[in-house]
This record gives structure tokens, sequence and C-alpha cells, in this order.
């Protein structure tokens, strides 16, 4: 997907995997963009599954984020595990239980979307 939508990620697209969030500022830059999209999928023989697609959407959530035309913001229920985690006792070292590596991703990670001041998903 990356290599598909090449000059159009991280100026209004980005992309997981198979996943794609077309952002933008206005509903009418926002039908362009993805007229772009939609052309560059087509000429790489590749389609959408409709059922799986949310057009036009003002709020959305991808990749433990939430993104609403006031910006981009991890998701409180995300966070709620990490939040009420019980602490550990810091003389034990490092965990190696798989069900306290949430503890290890605690500090803060870069956002989601990196350009901030664009608004709209």
């Amino acid at each position: 997907m990356n290599e598909v939508l090449r000059g159009y990620l991280d100026e209004f697209v980005r992309v997981c995997l198979d996943n794609i969030v077309v952002f933008s500022n206005t509903t009418d830059e926002h039908k362009c963009h993805l007229g772009k999209v939609l052309e560059r999928l087509q000429k790489h023989g590749l389609t959408c599954n409709p059922e799986k697609c949310r057009f036009g959407a003002t709020e959305i959530s991808f990749l433990g984020h939430l993104g609403t035309s006031d910006g981009i913001a991890k998701q409180p229920e995300k966070l709620e595990g990490i939040i009420n985690h019980p602490p550990t006792n810091e003389t034990e070292g490092p965990t190696t239980d798989a069900s306290e590596i949430g503890v290890l991703w605690t500090s803060p990670q870069p956002s989601l979307f990196a350009n901030k001041e664009r608004r709209g998903v």
C-alpha cells in the first residue's frame, strides 16, 4: 500500500497494512483526496470492500488513536488498562510475564499523525 499511495502519504493519507485513512481540511478537499486515492487503487487493480469503508466520517478510531476535527488523541479506553494497572514491585526488575508488557509501553509514544494542524479525517 505504501508503494501504491506514494506521493500521498503524510500529505493526506495514512496506511497501516491494508487500512487507509484519508484526512482533509474541508469537505471539498476530502472529495478530491478520496478521488485521488480511489483512482490510484483502481490503477493498480485494487478494490475496497464497501462494508469496511466509511466515507466523510468526522471521527475515526485508528491504531489506538481517535481522530476528530479537533485533532488526534489517544483513545481513553485504550489507556484505562495502563492507568488502572496495579503497581509492580520495582525491586523485582523488568518483568517477563506477557500480562505485564503493557507497563513497558507507558512512556509517551510519537503521535500517529505528526502533522496535527490538519483537521478532519
